[in-house]
């Protein structure tokens, strides 16, 4: 492989010349070519062009160019005809009265250009001055082919300082938003916790004794004494409380107790009692004198976010009493539900235990 000659657009449109390794260029079936430049600082890059049989790498960028001469036999050659192109070229635009001009330079300093132009050129105006790249800089450059040390300061980019305040804040930017995102997962991470928890509820109990536990609904009034009574036995009270976790996973209170109520009560009980003793024209059995069963369904009903109080309680009992009637009508089983009307202050509450 040998190298080309070819020329480019600089940042303010003036023309480039480059002498690359033939690898470099690649065209295309609408006639166009790429020149393919990498993303290295310019002292290895001005290295790497004087090898002809280098290839681009994956993550090299391109940029299109005009082919000016191919198949140059070695690299001196090439920074000769370089010379004598650039020399031409000069003369014919100043023949023709415009201010148009080619130029080429100091490889490292060139390297370093493109690297910055390939980075950051979307989001940064460089203003660069080219005024420095004159003949007798390049004629030395040509003879001596000395790479500037390396503590030389690149005077073609002037906007360099900037560049690097620039990624600087960029990167502290890409930092805060990833603690931001670490912060949410957390977040994220401790309420499926307290779900997870939430519906383990079902399951933190022992499961030997739920299998073997029966539970028979209350038909009658004498059930309902003897069932308060055996309530008051710790032992007991915590077997009907565990399998009765083990039926319920719903979070929402009051739903909650509703799924007790039907797992407890035979409906045609329910139309027997009421929270007070009072009846339309009759007298019904006074269900809150039942201490131990109200400690049940308060107990059940009661979750990490929300424990359930006497005072909802009783509203509760009072007005699914009061709808047993109506309950005796529904046909088949299905999950009872609480239909409570969603007010903005519930919703904020909701939102609130979530978070």
């Amino acid at each position: 492989m040998g190298f080309s000659i070819v020329e480019t657009l600089g940042p303010k449109g003036y023309g480039e010349l480059c002498l690359v390794p033939d690898g470099w260029v690649q065209g295309t079936s609408s006639g166009k070519y790429y020149l393919l430049w990498p993303n290295i600082p310019g002292k290895l890059a001005s290295k790497l062009v004087r090898n002809a049989n280098s290839v681009p790498e994956s993550g090299w960028t391109r940029q299109e160019c005009c082919v000016k001469r191919s198949n140059i036999s070695s690299y001196e050659t090439g920074t000769k005809i370089l010379a004598e192109m650039s020399d031409e070229s000069s003369t014919d635009y100043m023949e023709q009265g415009t201010t148009q001009h080619i130029t080429i330079g100091n490889y490292e300093q060139i390297f370093a250009q493109r690297v910055l132009e390939n980075d950051a050129m979307e989001t940064v105006n460089y203003d660069l001055d080219t005024s420095n790249f004159h003949e007798e800089y390049l004629n030395d450059h040509l003879e001596n082919e000395n790479v500037p040390e390396e503590n030389s300061k690149c005077s073609h980019c002037p906007c360099f300082e900037a560049l690097v305040k620039f990624q600087k804040e960029a990167y502290e930017d890409l930092q805060k938003g990833q603690q931001k995102i670490l912060k949410k997962m957390s977040i994220i991470e401790r309420q499926n916790e307290m779900l997870l928890n939430t519906t383990a509820q079902a399951v933190e109990v022992n499961g030997s004794n739920i299998l073997e536990f029966e539970f028979n609904r209350l038909t009658n009034k004498k059930d309902l004494m003897q069932c308060d009574e055996r309530l008051g036995e710790t032992d007991y009270f915590q077997q009907v409380l565990d399998w009765l976790k083990s039926k319920i996973i719903d979070t929402d209170a009051e739903n909650r107790m509703l799924e007790a109520l039907d797992l407890i009560f035979e409906k045609t009980l329910l139309v027997e009692c009421s929270w007070t003793g009072i009846g339309k024209g009759c007298t019904k059995f006074e269900i809150r004198l039942l201490r131990n069963l109200m400690n049940l369904f308060q107990t059940i009903g009661s979750t990490k976010f929300h424990k359930v109080s006497e005072n909802m309680l009783s509203k509760f009992f009072q007005r699914k009493l009061k709808q047993a009637k109506q309950r005796l009508n529904i046909q088949g089983v299905r999950k009872p539900t609480n239909h409570k009307r969603q007010t903005e202050k519930n919703l904020k509450k909701k939102t609130v235990n979530i978070a």
